[in-house]
């Protein structure tokens, strides 16, 4: 493994105080490292400009209203709190507040291997992994292994790469056109943002919350969950990894609509 301390470049580029965190990129990425570390700088870059337009008191963006109104609920002064936690969420993974002091990236877990007695055991560390479904055997583009690693699966990245799906957002930021759908979006920088988020050590935990039709993944099932919110008068919605990527996504693109795109069939009520 060969250890990065990214940190301080990602600290320059946006004027912050340096920190002991740092990430290991393990060799099994040495095929795309460039990829992989830009894709985790711009997922710290795009944390951090969230939460600081999340902090703000007030906002005079009409599209940045109706996407927090999409996914959190509005910004009347019963859901201004959840704007704020959201924030706040956000906020730990830019500035490394409360995330654990090191992470591993990886981009293969073959190393977990089966026994004998059906369970699996992860090789470089010797702990037994719970509930483990191989990359080989899964449709994800990666997930979190433990507090401390991030697994990116192989066939999934490959599979980006043939829909033309970058590792960053990069420069299409300025240069994207209304009217395009926020899941359309499927970046590495995003994939790592939503495990980060789940390894932030929040507290109540961000994780990925459940609605009816299953996992609340992309704008259409996360607006489901706030729907669910709403009517229940939960607050689960502040606490979904997926939300706070897409709060994260559409913050970062100046000229994205969310809500329109060949993508998604609109849900009548965000009219």
């Amino acid at each position: 493994m060969r250890s990065l301390a990214i940190l301080s470049s990602f600290a320059a580029l946006l004027g912050m105080a340096a920190s002991s965190y740092a990430f290991t990129v393990d060799a099994t990425c040495d095929s795309r490292r460039d990829d992989v570390l830009n894709a985790l700088n711009e997922s710290l870059a795009m944390a951090q400009y969230a939460a600081d337009y999340l902090s703000l008191e007030t906002s005079s963006n009409t599209r940045v209203d109706d996407l927090l109104w999409a996914l959190l609920g509005g910004v009347d002064d019963e859901a201004l709190s959840k704007v704020q936690t959201a924030s706040d969420y956000l906020k730990a993974v830019a500035d490394f507040a409360r995330p654990p002091k090191e992470m591993t990236i990886l981009c293969d877990d073959s190393f977990i291997e089966k026994q004998g007695d059906g369970t699996w055991l992860d090789t470089r560390t010797k702990d037994a992994v719970v509930a483990f479904s191989p990359c080989a055997q899964n449709q994800l583009l990666g997930y979190g292994l433990s507090s401390s690693a991030i697994v990116i699966c192989p066939k999934q990245e490959a599979a980006m790469a043939k829909k033309k799906m970058a590792a960053t957002i990069g420069e299409s930021r300025a240069m994207t056109a209304e009217n395009q759908y926020i899941d359309d979006y499927l970046t590495l920088s995003g994939h790592l943002l939503h495990q980060l988020l789940r390894f932030s050590q929040s507290v109540p935990q961000v994780d990925d919350q459940n609605v009816k039709a299953g996992p609340a993944y992309g704008f259409k099932r996360c607006w489901q969950l706030r729907e669910e919110d709403r009517i229940g008068k939960t607050d689960r919605a502040v606490l979904n990894a997926d939300t706070l990527t897409l709060l994260a996504v559409g913050l970062y693109f100046p000229n994205l609509d969310f809500m329109l795109g060949s993508s998604f069939e609109v849900p009548p009520q965000l009219f």
